[in-house]
């Protein structure tokens, strides 16, 4: 079983994922952050990175099996199951050495994911019925 650990912040996820929870604003202006987006690798200082507007964002911790995840308010349900999807995704095998390999197998999840919604969008359209997510 995934669990799932909610932050309250952006920053408070982020800073726990890289395992710096007490960094001070001042050195965020000085440390760089570096990762992979499924098509390249990155590298941004952090306190850029946290000024961006950024409504959804997680990362998965394996050994304890939960996916770490930052929400706001404003965040759509299906940008959350994206994320989630993208998330689950780095769960699954094979793992990948390689932060790059790693993160093009989880993005295809989410490319699932997406596709799923869209077509379930069109479909409850065309049926004249307002798409909502219920649970049972």
């Amino acid at each position: 079983m995934i669990k799932v650990k909610k932050y309250i912040t952006l920053r408070e996820c982020f800073l726990a994922c890289i395992e710096k929870p007490d960094l001070t604003d001042e050195e965020a202006k000085t440390h760089y952050w570096v990762g992979h987006n499924g098509k390249r690798g990155f590298r941004v200082r952090i306190d850029k990175w946290l000024a961006e507007d950024t409504r959804v964002w997680g990362w998965a911790e394996y050994k304890i099996r939960t996916i770490h995840v930052y929400v706001a308010e404003d965040a759509d349900i299906f940008e959350v199951i994206e994320l989630l999807s993208h998330e689950i995704g780095h769960f699954q095998r094979p793992r990948y050495p390689f932060g790059h390999d790693e993160e093009k197998k989880a993005e295809q999840y989410r490319k699932v994911t997406t596709t799923a919604i869209e077509m379930a969008k069109t479909l409850t359209r065309q049926a004249g019925i307002q798409p909502t997510i219920t649970r049972t």
